[in-house]
C-alpha cells in the first residue's frame, strides 16, 4: 500500500515554484540529496517503459515505448509512446495526446516554450509521414508548422539537446534535408535548416552493428559537446567511443580530448557499450555509464559496466578518467547529475565493486537499480531506496523540486509506481561538511604509548625482506634481503610475494603482516637451513616462527612437508602449512628452549622445500615496560613552527593501539590494531562513542590497517602509509556514508625517489604533506594533484632543528571543528 504524505502545503509549493520554471536545457543543481521516498500523486505508465523526460513549465512531458497511462485510481487511458501531466499534480493532459509510431528516444523543449522536439524511431506522427523527428505544440499535441526537417537516410533520433536557438541532434543517420550529416548534426530550432558550422563525421564500428551517437551532451555556456555511440573515429581522427566537440570554433572541431579507455571490447554481443552521459550543471566534468558484462573489471583495464567521471576541459591523448565506480558485471543504463549527487540507474545490484562478476565482492554495497553517488570519487551515498532492477532506469531528469526517474519497472522503495517516479528534494538528506583541518591550527598527535623500549625482544628478523618497523614498543624488524647474514648459512632462496590473504589467530596483532610478503626457502641441495642466533647461555627464551604459503604449487596439503629442529631437539615434524592452516594464510608457531649460548634453528626437507618468513626470539624473564596512552598531544602549529606539547586526557581510549587517523569536520576517524576504522566525534577535548566502520568485506589483504603507520584525507581519497612499504597509498572514503573504497591506489613511493616505510604519523593541511619518522623529526613536503611533490621537503622541527620538540607515535591529525 503506498503511503499518504503529499500535503496541501507541499502541493502549494511546488505549484508556486514549478509555474516559475522555464524548460531546463541541463540538470538542475540540488543543494541535497533527494528524499528516497517518492511522491505518491505520479501517474503510472502500465507497459512498456519511460526513456526520457522534459518539463516545461508546471507540464511533465514523457517518451519512450508504452500503450496505456493511468492516474492513482483513475481509469486506463491510451497514449503512444508520449504523454503528458501536470508535474505538481500528476493529472495527465488530456489535450496532448499526438500518436506517434515507433519508440520516443529523445525530448527537448524548444526555445518558445510552447513546443517539444521528438526524436526516435518513428514514420508517422498523427498520421503523417515524419520519419526520426518533429515538433510538437505542447497544449494541443499537433505538429508545428514552419519546422522542416526530413531525415533522409538513418534508422533513429537518439538524443537531442537545445541550446540557444540550435537543435542538436545526434543518431543513427546520414543525410539531413539531403545535406550529409554523419551522426550528429545541428539545426535551426525554427525552421529546421541544418548548421553549416557542424559537420564532423562519425564513421568506423566499434563491433559492428548500427554507426550512431548512442548519447550526448552539451555544457550549459554551449562551448562543448561530449557525444558518446558506436564509432572509432570522428572527422579522420580516433576517438573510440567518446570525443568531446569544441563548439566555439567556426566551424566546430574535434577538441584535444582522447582517451583509450573504451577501445577495449566488453562482451561481444554489444556494437557499442556506452549508455548514458551527463555534464554537471557547472559544466566542469561529465560521467559516462556503460553496460559490456564484467569482463576483468580493473585487472583487465576495461570499463564495462561502470559509471566514470571524467574532466571536460581535460587535454591532451591517453586521458585516465577521474574515478571509476564497478557494478561487477550489471548494467548502468541512465545518469543524471544535480552537482551534490550523481544518480545512476540501471540493473546494478551493487557498487563499488570492481573485484567480482554477477556477485558480491570486498567492498561492494548494495545498491538495487538505482544510487546517489559522491561527485569527488564516484562512491555511493547512504541514499538506497531501491528500486525493481528490470533492465534499467533511463531517465534521471532533476528540476527544482525533485528527481525525475523513468525506467521499465513499477516500483521504487518498495511502492508502486510503474515506470515512472518523483523523488522530492522536500525530506532530501545535507551531504555533511567535511573539512580536514588547516593551519594555523592545533596539531594533535597519536601517541605510541611506549615509555621506554620492550627489552625483552632480543631478536626479530625479516627473513629474505627488508627491514620494517616496530608496531609496538620493541625494536624493528631487521632485513635479510642479501645473499649472506651472520646469522644464518649461506645456499637458500629469497622470494617476494603480495600481501597474505589471511592471519592465523596465534599471529601477535602487533606483528607487521609484511613479514609475509617475503619468503627465504631451502633448494633440495645441501646444505641444509640454518639460523644461528647469539644468547646467553642459561637463559629461557621463547623462539616465535613465523610461516606462511603463498607458493600456488604448494598450495594443498601434502605438497610442501618439513620438519624443524631447534638446539638439536625436534620443534616440527612433518609440518605441512597447506593442512594446518591452508593456503595464503599466515602462522606463527613458539618454542620454548635454554640456550647454551647458541640458538640453532635447523630446516629438514620432507616434501618440497621448507620456508620461513620471520624469526623472533623473546626472553619471557624480562618484564616488558607498561605501555598505553590515553590521552593525545597537542601542539599549536602553523606549518612551520610548533608551540609546546600538551596532553588532552581520553579517559578509557588507549591510543597505542590505534594505527593512524584524520579528521573531518568534528568526526575523527582512525585504525586499530584490530584490523577495524572507528569513528567518534571529538571536539578538541571530549570524545564521542567508536562507531565501528563497515569494511563491507574488505581484508588485510585489500587494507592492512593493523599495519598502518599514518593516515590522511583529502578530496574524497583516504591516504595511508604501511609500516615496512615504500609506497603512499590512497582509496576512496566517502564521509557521508563512510563507504571505503575497494580499490587500492598508489600516490607515491612508486619510482619518484620517495620512501614512505618508516613514517610515524603523517597528515595533510593547507597544501602540504607532514610527516614523523623514527629519528623524531618532523618533515613537510607540498602536496599538489594528489601526490606529493618530490624535491620540496624539508626539516619543519625535531632534535636536528634543536628546538626541543620530539615527534612520533600512531598517527597525527590537525583539528577541524563540527
Amino acid at each position: 500500500m503506498r503511503k499518504a504524505r503529499v500535503s496541501v502545503v507541499f502541493c502549494t509549493i511546488m505549484l508556486a515554484l514549478v509555474a516559475q520554471t522555464p524548460a531546463h536545457a541541463v540538470n538542475v543543481p540540488h543543494s541535497v540529496i533527494v528524499s528516497d521516498d517518492p511522491v505518491a500523486w505520479t501517474p503510472h505508465v502500465l507497459d512498456g517503459k519511460v526513456l526520457i523526460v522534459v518539463q516545461m513549465g508546471n507540464k511533465l512531458i514523457a517518451g519512450g515505448q508504452f500503450t496505456r497511462v493511468q492516474e492513482p485510481g483513475g481509469p486506463e487511458l491510451s497514449r503512444t509512446n508520449v504523454f503528458a501531466f501536470d508535474a505538481t499534480t500528476g493529472d495527465i493532459d488530456t489535450s496532448f495526446a499526438p500518436s506517434i509510431n515507433g519508440v520516443v528516444e529523445a525530448l527537448a523543449a524548444a526555445p518558445d516554450g510552447q513546443s517539444v522536439f521528438v526524436g526516435g524511431t518513428f514514420d508517422t506522427v498523427n498520421g503523417v509521414v515524419k520519419k526520426r523527428i518533429t515538433k510538437l505544440n505542447t497544449t494541443t499535441g499537433q505538429i508545428v508548422p514552419g519546422f522542416n526537417l526530413t531525415v533522409n537516410s538513418g534508422a533513429s533520433v537518439e538524443d537531442l539537446v537545445v541550446r540557444g536557438t540550435r537543435l542538436f541532434l545526434g543518431g543513427a543517420f546520414s543525410k539531413l534535408n539531403g545535406v550529409t550529416r554523419g551522426r550528429l548534426a545541428a539545426v535551426d530550432a525554427t525552421t529546421g535548416a541544418v548548421d553549416p558550422n557542424l559537420n564532423l563525421p562519425f564513421t568506423v564500428h566499434h563491433n559492428g552493428g548500427t554507426l550512431r551517437v548512442e548519447k550526448f551532451d552539451v555544457t550549459p555556456n554551449s562551448s562543448r559537446l561530449v557525444a558518446i555511440g558506436n564509432f572509432r573515429n570522428v572527422a579522420g581522427l580516433d576517438r573510440a567511443q567518446v570525443a568531446v566537440i569544441d563548439l566555439t570554433t567556426t566551424p566546430a572541431t574535434v577538441a584535444n580530448w582522447d582517451t583509450d579507455r573504451y577501445e577495449p571490447q566488453c562482451a561481444g554481443l554489444f556494437d557499442t557499450y556506452m549508455r548514458d552521459i551527463d555534464i554537471s550543471p557547472d559544466g566542469t566534468y561529465f560521467v559516462v555509464v556503460t553496460t559490456g558484462a564484467y569482463m576483468g573489471g580493473p585487472g583487465a583495464g576495461v570499463l564495462c559496466d561502470t559509471a566514470v567521471r571524467w574532466e571536460v576541459n581535460a587535454a591532451g591523448s591517453g586521458l585516465q578518467p577521474t574515478w571509476v565506480d564497478y557494478s561487477g558485471g550489471d548494467s548502468f543504463t541512465g545518469v543524471g547529475i544535480t552537482g551534490t549527487a550523481i544518480y545512476a540507474g540501471g540493473h546494478q545490484r551493487w557498487m563499488n565493486n570492481p573485484f567480482a562478476g554477477d556477485q558480491i565482492g570486498p567492498g561492494a554495497v548494495s545498491r538495487n537499480g538505482i544510487a546517489a553517488l559522491d561527485p569527488s570519487n564516484g562512491l555511493p551515498y547512504s541514499w538506497n531506496p531501491g528500486r525493481t532492477r528490470g533492465r534499467g532506469a533511463f531517465a534521471l531528469v532533476s528540476n527544482p523540486q525533485g528527481l525525475w526517474v523513468g525506467s521499465d519497472t513499477t516500483s521504487i522503495s518498495g511502492e508502486y509506481h510503474a515506470r515512472i517516479a518523483f523523488m522530492p528534494v522536500a525530506g532530501g538528506t545535507a551531504v555533511p561538511p567535511a573539512n580536514p583541518g588547516t593551519l594555523p591550527g592545533n596539531l594533535f598527535t597519536i601517541p605510541n604509548g611506549c615509555g621506554a623500549q620492550d627489552t625483552s625482544i632480543l631478536y626479530r628478523v625479516n627473513a629474505a625482506g627488508p627491514a620494517l618497523p616496530a608496531l609496538d614498543c620493541g625494536p624493528g624488524w631487521s632485513a635479510d634481503d642479501q645473499p649472506t647474514n651472520p646469522l644464518r648459512n649461506t645456499g637458500s632462496n629469497a622470494a617476494s610475494w603480495g600481501p597474505i590473504g589471511s592471519v592465523h589467530p596465534s599471529v601477535p596483532p602487533t606483528t607487521p603482516s609484511q613479514v609475509y610478503s617475503s619468503e627465504r626457502w631451502d633448494p633440495s641441495d645441501l646444505p641444509e637451513m640454518e639460523w644461528h642466533f647469539p644468547v646467553t647461555a642459561g637463559t629461557n627464551v621463547k623462539i616465535r616462527l613465523y610461516m606462511g604459503n603463498q607458493y600456488s604449487g604448494t598450495s594443498q596439503p601434502g605438497q610442501r612437508v618439513f620438519n624443524v629442529s631447534i638446539d638439536n631437539l625436534p620443534a616440527l615434524t612433518n609440518y605441512d602449512i597447506a593442512a594446518d592452516v591452508g593456503h595464503q594464510v599466515g602462522t606463527m608457531k613458539e618454542f620454548t628452549r635454554v640456550s647454551d649460548g647458541t640458538i640453532d634453528i635447523l630446516f629438514g626437507h620432507v616434501v618440497e622445500n621448507p620456508l620461513i618468513n620471520a624469526i623472533e626470539i623473546i626472553n619471557p624473564d624480562v618484564q616488558p615496560p607498561p605501555t598505553g596512552s590515553a590521552f593525545l598531544v597537542k601542539r599549536t602549529f602553523d606549518g612551520t613552527t610548533a608551540g609546546p606539547p600538551m596532553t588532552v586526557s581520553t579517559p578509557g581510549v588507549d591510543w597505542a593501539r590505534a594505527r593512524g587517523g584524520f579528521q573531518l569536520s568534528g568526526r575523527s576517524y582512525y585504525g586499530w590494531d584490530d584490523g577495524k576504522m572507528y569513528m567518534r566525534t571529538f571536539d578538541g577535548v571530549n570524545l564521542g562513542p567508536a562507531v565501528e566502520l563497515n569494511l563491507n568485506g574488505l581484508t588485510a589483504t585489500h587494507f592492512p590497517i593493523a599495519n598502518v603507520t599514518g593516515m590522511f584525507f583529502d578530496n574524497g581519497r583516504l591516504y595511508y602509509t604501511v609500516a615496512g612499504d615504500a609506497r603512499l597509498f590512497y582509496r576512496y572514503f566517502t564521509d557521508q556514508s563512510r563507504i571505503i573504497g575497494a580499490e587500492t591506489f598508489v600516490a607515491s613511493g612508486d619510482g619518484d625517489g620517495l620512501n614512505w616505510s618508516t613514517v610515524t604519523g603523517t597528515t595533510m593541511a593547507s597544501g602540504r604533506m607532514y610527516y614523523a619518522l623514527p629519528d623524531g623529526n618532523l618533515y613537510g613536503i607540498n602536496f599538489s594533484s594528489g601526490r606529493p611533490v618530490p624535491g620540496t621537503q624539508n626539516l619543519i622541527s625535531g632534535p636536528a632543528k634543536g628546538d626541543g620538540q620530539v615527534w612520533g607515535g600512531r598517527g597525527m591529525f590537525v583539528f577541524s571543528g563540527s
